[in-house]
């Protein structure tokens, strides 16, 4: 009798503790979480003059042309110039800047043995997405004193020599340590890749050229450089959200599309039947505020569903033989820019959106094993069907170069300018998760 009490009496105290568990564990998620839905640990978005900053410094370039020894970088291939950029943070982990790079100009080298090619300098122009390390695996701290960041490079440099440019693509590492409220000193290190024919060409460039660059100097605030921590008491600005995790706000897409290829020197006109293709594309994203995010994506054209009477695309003797040989792939990256949440402000079931985005990546005519970088600007417009799907159409024209898709033999000009293409797709988007970005005010 006694056991069958104590027997009871525990399945009584399971049951309690049982019955107690999704109440105290609701409890536990409540003090978890603020605000209606929003984590601990979450930022206000800022307004969009917040977070700007610009730097001023010097860099010293070593050239890796194609074909040469990089061990004889010194003296034949380095170099020294100035830069200049702007910047803005959207959130503590996400920031993009652009910078203006006038090398081998003012401190000129003269005629060394790599710099022939670029004797009175050249100009590059990029772009930066930048990845705060520590606050993307780590927390937010304003008064950090050193940070540490990567990120992708992407634009396009101009021979001032030859006069003719080329896409550029790059990766770097970086790092600000923090003076005061106001300044910071900045290193960078990144290297380049460009064309051979467009860029840096030198006696020995037949492939693509590179080069790293070294930069140092002094970073301005221009503007308020902290971000406001949900829940502090500070009035959230105009259109202000919280911050998610790093995980949430992810998308995938899938769809079908068509691309006009435009070579150098060709007729446009004639893109039909000349240079049509058709394909299909794949792409990841993620939008950091509702304003901004990235979407990688692939594209591949003229292999699934070739274009027997293609005739702007390598191979050049017989075109049309592309199809048979793989077709012609793209992998690219693009920052996306939500027009109707920059001006009007973020609403999470609006039906249509307009979104604009720069992109840069490298593509592959798979027929001839060539690949060259690219960059472009496109279009996004995104139906919502419901919280978890949308129809996308996308437009956008991408440049590349001629090693790529080489046009002499078909319209009897040299190839040494840039080719591009103008692609149309159609797809549906899944968003990952239900998680959405909170307004705050």
């Amino acid at each position: 009798m006694y056991m069958e009490n104590k027997m009871k009496q525990m399945k009584r105290t399971m049951v309690a503790v049982l019955l107690a568990l999704p109440w105290s564990m609701g409890g536990a998620y409540a003090q978890s979480v603020q605000n209606d839905g929003i984590a601990p640990g979450a930022v206000q978005t800022n307004a969009a003059r917040d977070n700007w900053y610009g730097q001023v410094g010097i860099d010293l370039s070593l050239q890796n042309p194609y074909g040469c020894n990089f061990m004889h970088v010194f003296p034949d291939g380095y170099s020294f110039g100035v830069d200049v950029a702007v910047g803005k943070w959207f959130t503590p982990e996400f920031g993009l800047r652009g910078r203006l790079n006038w090398e081998n100009g003012i401190f000129r080298r003269g005629e060394g043995t790599w710099l022939r090619g670029f004797s009175r300098g050249y100009v590059a122009l990029t772009g930066d997405v930048q990845l705060n390390l520590h606050n993307l695996f780590g927390t937010y701290d304003p008064d950090r004193m050193w940070n540490f960041y990567v990120f992708p490079r992407a634009g396009a440099l101009y021979n001032v020599k030859s006069r003719k440019g080329s896409p550029l693509l790059g990766l770097g590492v970086g790092s600000t340590f923090r003076l005061n409220n106001k300044w910071s000193l900045y290193a960078d290190l990144a290297y380049q890749v460009m064309s051979s024919v467009n860029g840096m060409s030198t006696d020995t460039g037949a492939g693509n050229n590179g080069y790293f660059d070294l930069q140092v100097g002094v970073q301005m605030n221009l503007t308020d450089d902290v971000f406001h921590w949900v829940g502090d008491g500070t009035l959230p600005c105009e259109h202000a959200v919280a911050t998610t995790s790093f995980w949430s706000n992810w998308f995938l897409q899938a769809g079908v599309g068509m691309s006009l290829l435009n070579p150098y020197g060709a007729n446009f006109s004639h893109v039909f039947p000349n240079g049509k293709t058709l394909g299909v594309n794949l792409g990841v994203g993620k939008w950091f505020t509702p304003e901004v995010g990235l979407r990688a994506g692939l594209n591949w054209q003229n292999g699934l569903v070739g274009n027997k009477h293609l005739g702007w695309m390598d191979p050049d003797d017989a075109p049309g033989q592309n199809h048979e040989k793989g077709g012609y792939g793209a992998a690219y990256v693009d920052v996306f820019f939500d027009l109707h949440n920059i001006i009007c402000g973020y609403e999470a079931d609006r039906f249509w959106n307009a979104i604009v985005f720069p992109r840069t990546g490298i593509d592959s005519n798979f027929a001839t094993g060539s690949a060259s970088p690219l960059v472009g600007v496109g279009t996004e417009q995104a139906f919502r069907l419901n919280d978890r799907l949308k129809l996308f159409v996308d437009v956008a024209y991408q440049v590349t170069t001629s090693e790529f898709m080489d046009s002499k033999s078909y319209t009897g000009t040299e190839g040494s300018n840039s080719n591009g293409w103008l692609d149309f797709n159609i797809g549906l988007q899944l968003n990952l998760g239900k998680t959405r970005f909170k307004r705050l005010r």
